[in-house]
């Protein structure tokens, strides 16, 4: 029988054991402080500004001064048609962005696993990885460079189909689409891949001698070997990368974005940005931003759920 004084020995057994594991593991507690304190300053602290987003906030009149509206900001986001388009805008872009980021790198972690030619190889992913350190000012540079009426592209179209007149790219936002894709794609594949190699390099050799004994294909052995080999770092990755779908991505669209094709090209968060901060309505910039926070809350442990019941794992279960 589960009697009151067993539980209180229970619970002081327990504190004890965690007192005993805390002391162990001291100098790890001590190096990750200081990463706590900023998480708990930069990420916790902060979220108590969402109260921003029921109120009628006026900067001058601080949170416990401004008007309580309730639920009034979120419902005039839904009937903003401004919103709806970046919304669906954002969607489109998330969701295009999330396949492709899953599958590239993937397929490019394999190719480079079958390179034989290793200094080939070690050249192949320098290169590869080089694009992620550099920001996205540097790369919109580039990507402007490149695009100029008088750049590359333009030499080439003009050389090889005689186009008389240069393509002006970022004066048509019915191109910032693919250009934002394949600028994002570039710029992480290589990195991205990194996982998959570390995951390859642990799959058994012997696994693909034997296949060879048994005369199994390159192919066959990709399919029946490589790919269930990176299969749990793909899951974790696919669960990882579900908040994704509720953004955009604030650094590529503001600095790829000119003033020519803003207003057909904003995503969420730079829509957020101009409405909270450069036009000043802070509730209604605060509710949008609850709003996305909540919808890659969803995205995240819906995915997860979803695969811990299809596939039986998840990065965390549910009791």
């Amino acid at each position: 029988m589960d009697t009151p004084i067993k539980r209180n020995a229970a619970e002081k057994s327990h504190r004890g054991s965690f007192r005993r594991k805390l002391a162990k593991q001291r100098s790890l507690c001590i190096a990750i402080l200081p990463a706590l304190v900023i998480v708990i300053i930069f990420s916790y602290f902060p979220m108590y500004g969402i109260i921003a987003a029921f109120q009628n906030f006026k900067i001058t009149k601080g949170y416990a001064g401004s008007e309580w509206v309730g639920l009034k900001n979120f419902t005039d986001i839904f009937r903003n048609r401004d919103f709806v388009r970046v919304f669906g805008y954002t969607m489109q872009i998330s969701v295009t962005r999330y396949i492709l980021g899953l599958a590239i790198p993937v397929a490019f972690a394999l190719m480079l696993n079958e390179l034989m030619n290793k200094p080939f190889k070690r050249i192949v992913q320098t290169m590869s990885y080089l694009p992620h350190f550099f920001s996205w000012v540097i790369v919109a540079g580039f990507v402007y460079r490149f695009l100029d009426p008088d750049g590359a592209l333009n030499g080439l179209l003009k050389s090889l189909f005689n186009v008389k007149r240069p393509v002006q790219f970022f004066g048509n936002a019915g191109y910032f689409y693919p250009i934002l894709i394949i600028s994002e794609i570039w710029k992480s594949t290589g990195f991205s891949a990194i996982i998959y190699l570390a995951a390859l390099s642990g799959i058994d050799p012997t696994l693909y001698e034997a296949a060879g004994i048994d005369g199994a294909s390159k192919m066959r052995k990709i399919i029946h070997i490589t790919l269930p080999g990176i299969m749990p770092t793909f899951i974790t990755i696919v669960i990882l990368n579900a908040g994704s779908l509720a953004t955009g991505g604030f650094d590529s669209v503001f600095n790829l974005q000119n003033r020519l094709i803003r207003s057909d090209t904003n995503v969420l968060e730079t829509y957020i940005y101009q409405m909270g901060l450069a036009n000043m309505k802070y509730s209604f910039g605060v509710a949008a931003g609850l709003f996305q926070g909540l919808l890659a809350s969803f995205f995240l442990l819906s995915t997860n759920f979803l695969s811990q019941r299809v596939l039986g794992k998840g990065i965390f279960k549910y009791d």
